[in-house]
This record gives structure tokens, sequence and C-alpha cells, in this order.
């Protein structure tokens, strides 16, 4: 991943820690289709402030958005206009300091008319769901989830896809006893 050196820095080596990347193969599958997911967005790459910050305040302002990242944002995939965000809430979101983040969060999203959902963070998420969510706040992806992708949004608890269950056929009969390959004589 790279030289280490002495600095103050050192790689993280995932983007997602692991109960994210779960949410994010799921709402991924949610939205397949003509929404794409980006994660881990500044929240001034999604909102900005006024043309020209030449007050304090407004520099103030540009501070307070550029330190605060979104969970995910989703975008049209041939434009990048921007649809909506996700936040994805777990026990770090009691926080009194993480309550207070969370409200400026949700109160910059709705003064500048940028949708947002808010999910529980959980073990599994079902993607039929995820998409009726999404579609609360008008973002419609053109496909739908797929019927292998139904269960757990087609993910194990260790974040592995599971592979469809596949159907038996017919059952033929069994030439052979297994005994050296002779047919059976009926007796």
């Amino acid at each position: 991943m790279g030289v280490s050196g002495d600095g103050p820095y050192r790689a993280r080596g995932y983007l997602l820690s692991r109960a994210e990347l779960r949410f994010f193969l799921a709402l991924r599958r949610a939205v397949a289709g003509s929404v794409h997911v980006a994660a881990k967005v500044r929240l001034a790459d999604v909102v900005a402030c006024r043309e020209q910050a030449d007050t304090t305040a407004d520099r103030a302002s540009l501070s307070r958005i550029s330190q605060k990242h979104l969970d995910f944002v989703l975008i049209e995939r041939k434009t990048a206009r921007i649809l909506g965000a996700v936040e994805l809430d777990d026990r770090s979101h009691l926080s009194d300091a993480t309550v207070t983040r969370d409200r400026f969060v949700n109160e910059v999203l709705e003064q500048t008319g940028v949708p947002l959902v808010r999910v529980q963070a959980a073990a599994a998420y079902n993607p039929h769901v995820l998409a009726h969510q999404l579609r609360l706040i008008g973002v419609r992806p053109r496909r739908t989830v797929s019927g292998s992708d139904r269960l757990n949004g087609g993910i194990s608890p260790a974040g592995r896809h599971r592979r469809p269950r596949q159907r038996p056929g017919p059952r033929r009969p069994r030439i052979g006893s297994g005994r050296g390959g002779r047919l059976p004589t009926g007796r």
C-alpha cells in the first residue's frame, strides 16, 4: 500500500467499515440501473455557500460544511446530478456531539432542497425496502432489484454474495448401484 514513513499519517486500507460496506452493497442493489452510489462525500461537494464568501460568517459557514461528509450520495449515472443523500445511523449517532452534527446536516440539506434518508444500521438490509424508502424522496431507479437479491440484499452476514439456490430437476432413476457399474437385475 505504500512506504511506511515517520510522518503523522498512515494509510487506512479500506474506505468503508464492514457495516458500511454491507449497507453500500445493498444500497447499490436497491438503486441498480440509472443511479450511482458515491460513498463518503464531503457535504461541501453537495451544497455550496453563497458565491462570494467575503465575510467572516460566510467563511465560517463554508468551514462547517467542508469538515463534514455524508455517508452516501445518490447521483444520476449519466449526468452526475445529485438525487439525494443517505446517512447510515449506528449507535454512535446517539452521542450529543453526533446528534448536534446530524441536526446541522439535516437543516443544511433541507434548506438546499437535497433529499435525505436516514437508515438505522442493521445486520442485513432488504434492497426492496431500501428502494421503497428512496422512492419516498423521489429517487426512482430504472431497474428493479433482481430475484436473486431478495434475501438480505443477496449478502450473507460475512458480506459475501449468496449463490441463488438451484431448484432440483426431476429425479431420474439411477442406473447402476455403484457396485462396479453393473445394472440392477430387478430381483
